[in-house]
């Protein structure tokens, strides 16, 4: 691949069908021609702004659409893009942009910001504004700088910053290609908010290969009606939206979502239980995703050993090479927990401003998530949990996802999280949060007897019910905030977390 630009895969829709529809909207659609004039424009205001390749462009806004116009105009420019969710709490959004080295806020409202930092407000009016002048000219033909910085969940700790260049997101979207190859009469649809990494791939895969895309957001109504309605062939969700759209579907008969060509989940384990209720009530076109900020995608689970194999996340994608290894480095035997490490072509070359970290995950060739894993003799990988969040009791290794793969398989379970009290005796007690099906009733003791039953001496010591497992809107667990409810129900404050 000749490294360049990476907005020339909207620049090459325009040449050969420059009429088709890249996005749809509520009463008509945007095609790449004009989506592609806005790009152009955008990139001019902001040129004229003052923003500079390798500038970084912090992008606040409550719309997907201006999102998309805007990073690909910074893009264009040669300057990094760094999303900030409009929800964030302030005083989160100015330590990450001063991490990050932010020299100007891109947004659609002048209140609120950073005020050491100065505002281009870039609204509907903006990019609606056919009077707008274009300077084709402010494009970077190879940009040297990162055209993203991410950063990532923060739900166990400071989030790190992670920069990506160009190429790397250009072989991420080929990665994407082999995993889900996609037509011209594809149209794609997401849960996941266009700040996020992962969804500004899923949406520029899409556009790059000439296919349209469908913004959840600015849809509403009914799922199910809106994917009919857009004619979306592939949706991209996390457990969390799962859950709920299984229940709803749980109501009518068939499957809800049978026309779709790919019902993909990443983000979160998707239980056995999950998978199974998926392929009843929504579709048998299920792929649970397994991939990383740091790499990428890697692997698919894909139908029909998503739903025979238990807890697996698939085989590496061809170019990716992927093992689970124990102390020394060395490769384990088949069906042995260890850390898995991977090697990709999408791999970053360090964090931003942390070299330890950089050290840590980036061994030669090699990147280590930190992702706990096993291969079975068919080549596949099952997902064993966070290595920071492995348990030790008595010298006994226990890994959380252990423990809700088998306690999610309970008819009254929705949703579970394990997670370690510490002990001065045992080193680590295993406990399990608990968040029930509406109008089930199950005692701690029944579910208690249900794990043990399956997992012996692994089984949680205890188990607490809550009203809802806090998660990311990705899907990810916010530790600290469990810990904080797992901990007031039983009086206690020890938690590994």
């Amino acid at each position: 691949m000749v490294e360049s630009n990476l907005t020339d895969g909207i620049v090459q829709q325009v040449k050969t069908r420059p009429g088709a529809v890249a996005v749809h909207l509520p009463g008509g659609g945007l095609t790449f021609a004009q989506l592609d004039n806005l790009v152009w424009q955008i990139a001019t205001l902001l040129h004229h702004g003052g923003v500079k390749p390798g500038d970084v462009v912090a992008l606040t806004f409550g719309s997907e659409l201006i999102v998309l116009v805007t990073m690909l105009a910074t893009a264009r420019l040669g300057a990094t893009v760094f999303s900030v969710p409009d929800n964030y709490p302030p005083l989160q959004k100015s330590e990450l942009m001063m991490r990050a080295g932010v020299s100007v806020i891109a947004s659609d409202h002048a209140e609120g910001h950073d005020p050491s930092l100065p505002v281009l407000l870039i609204d509907r009016t903006s990019i609606g504004n056919r009077s707008l002048p274009v300077d084709t000219g402010v494009r970077q033909e190879y940009p040297e700088a990162p055209w993203l910085i991410i950063a990532g969940s923060g739900s166990t700790g400071t989030p790190k910053l992670i920069p990506l260049s160009h190429q790397v997101f250009l072989q991420r979207i080929e990665l994407f290609d082999k995993a889900i190859p996609l037509t011209q009469d594809d149209c794609i649809a997401s849960f996941i908010n266009i700040d996020f990494q992962v969804a500004k791939i899923q949406y520029l895969h899409a556009l790059f290969t000439g296919a349209s895309i469908a913004f959840r957001s600015l849809m509403g109504g009914d799922v199910f009606e809106f994917c009919r309605r857009n004619q979306v062939t592939v949706l991209y969700t996390a457990v969390i939206h799962l859950k709920q759209l299984v229940s709803k579907a749980a109501r009518q008969p068939g499957q809800a979502l049978g026309f779709l060509r790919a019902l993909v989940a990443g983000g979160s384990t998707v239980s056995d239980r999950l998978r199974k209720d998926i392929a009843s009530h929504l579709s048998d076109k299920l792929y649970v995703r397994y991939g990383t900020n740091e790499t990428g995608p890697i692997s698919d689970a894909s139908p029909p050993e998503v739903f025979s194999v238990p807890g697996s996340i698939g085989r590496p994608y061809g170019g990716i090479e992927l093992q689970v290894i124990g102390k020394g480095g060395l490769p384990l035997a088949v069906g042995d927990i260890g850390l898995v490490r991977i090697r990709t072509p999408g791999v970053i070359s360090h964090y931003l401003g942390d070299e330890e970290a950089t050290r840590k995950a980036l061994q030669g060739s090699w990147f280590l998530p930190g992702d706990l894993g096993k291969l079975t003799g068919e080549g596949q990988l099952v997902y064993c949990g966070r290595a920071d969040h492995m348990m030790i009791m008595d010298g006994v290794n226990i890994y959380p996802a252990e423990i809700e793969r088998v306690i999610c398989e309970h008819s009254a379970v929705r949703d579970a999280a394990a997670m370690p009290v510490r002990s001065d005796l045992h080193q680590e007690i295993p406990v399990c949060a608990v968040e029930l099906m509406d109008d089930c009733h199950v005692t701690e003791q029944e579910l208690g007897s249900y794990c043990v039953a399956r997992l012996g001496f692994r089984a949680p010591k205890r188990i607490v019910q809550v009203d809802k497992i806090p998660r990311t809107e990705q899907g990810k667990l916010i530790r600290a905030e469990l810990a904080s409810q797992i901990g007031s129900r039983l009086g206690i404050r020890h938690f590994k977390t």
